[in-house]
C-alpha cells in the first residue's frame, strides 16, 4: 500500500488527480522511483493534487515536488 494514488483523467480534457493520504514516507516495496516512474505516464494537461498528510519524510516529498515540476502538465 502506497501512501499516494493516481487516478487517470475520465475523459480526454479532464484532469488527471493525484491523492496523497496519509504520512509520506518510503517503505518496503513503495518509493519516490515507483512515484516518479507513475507519474510520468499520466498522459494529461492538468494534475489536480488533493492532499491529506500528517507530515512524513522530506526526502521523497521532494522527490514528489521535484517530479510534480518537471511533468508537462500544469498542477
Amino acid at each position: 500500500m502506497s501512501f499516494w494514488e493516481i487516478k487517470a483523467a475520465a475523459k480526454k480534457g479532464e484532469p488527471a488527480e493525484l491523492l496523497v493520504y496519509g504520512d509520506i514516507g518510503e517503505w518496503l516495496d513503495v518509493d519516490s522511483r515507483k512515484f516518479t516512474s507513475e507519474l510520468k505516464a499520466v498522459d494529461s494537461d492538468h494534475i489536480t493534487v488533493r492532499i491529506n498528510s500528517g507530515g512524513g519524510s522530506v526526502f521523497p516529498a521532494q522527490a514528489i515536488l521535484s517530479s510534480l515540476r518537471r511533468h508537462k502538465a500544469s498542477v
